[in-house]
């Protein structure tokens, strides 16, 4: 979670909310739930006693300090049944007239993503779900048990496998010709904030017909660990393409960093 300093926009989800006026169908639907589950981000307001105090790092980020405690905000379904409310930018957010009978001090602003709304509701047995624009004419729900099966769907996509490249498998290694620019983003973010990677390699790599992007890892600690990070941050954004990722110290991956300038540097 970090602090609300610049404007938030998910551009993508709100053309496919747009979309979803005009045709809601299976497709456009999962492709909606993809984006949610993967990639996009969301405002929420936050009640607090005393002002937030945020630890700002050198990349932008910033990190709640542990001892800092807030609320969420509800609204209740006709049925009454209780929903955390999430915006997708500034403009649906400020349809709520949250600061009527509210101390205006005491409310700030979070981004949140999915993984944090899921955790929010599935450990708390009072609330159903949470719902994106409740204020627009097309709100989009998720009940906890939508979220059961997404949270699982979702642990499945970033699992990591370790495998091992045989001795007489045709492979390939190069540089892509461009990278998606979000993975790029994505990728050094996650470098940045893993103190344990001190340095790592981006290529293209072609086993046997099948692309995919390939890291190789430096760094200290659990491997399997910094793999598992690196994925959670970067497969939302890798387009479909899987990571492969080797340690330095691997027969493989020393050979083909052998003479290559690593995408990331401590």
């Amino acid at each position: 979670m970090i602090d609300v300093n610049k404007p938030l926009e998910n551009p993508v989800l709100k053309e496919m909310f747009s979309q979803m006026e005009q045709e809601n169908n299976p497709e456009l639907q999962n492709r909606i739930l993809d984006e949610i589950i993967m990639r996009a981000h969301f405002l929420s307001y936050v009640i607090i006693d005393e002002p937030l105090e945020i630890e700002k790092k050198e990349n932008g980020a910033g990190i709640l300090k542990k001892e800092t405690t807030f609320s969420f905000p509800t609204i209740s379904s006709s049925d009454e049944k209780i929903f955390y409310p999430v915006f997708i930018d500034w403009e649906e957010l400020g349809k709520w007239n949250i600061f009527e009978n509210k101390d205006k001090d005491k409310i700030s602003t979070l981004i949140l993503k999915f993984d944090d709304y899921a955790h929010m509701v599935l450990s708390n047995n009072d609330i159903e779900g949470f719902v994106i624009n409740p204020f627009s004419e097309n709100p989009f729900s998720l009940t906890k048990e939508w979220l059961k099966i997404l949270t699982k769907e979702k642990e499945e996509r970033l699992k990591v496998q370790q495998k091992k490249i045989e001795k007489d498998t045709t492979v390939m290694v190069g540089d892509a010709k461009e990278y998606p620019e979000e993975m790029l983003k994505a990728l050094r973010f996650s470098c940045e904030n893993n103190e344990n990677i001190k340095k790592l390699w981006l290529m293209l790599m072609n086993n046997n017909g099948e692309e995919s992007y390939l890291l190789v890892i430096e760094g200290t600690g659990d491997k399997k660990d910094i793999m598992n990070k690196i994925a959670h941050d970067v497969i939302p954004y890798s387009q479909g393409k899987y990571l492969d990722m080797f340690s330095s110290t691997d027969t493989f991956g020393q050979n083909v960093i052998s003479n290559r300038k690593p995408f990331y540097e401590k």
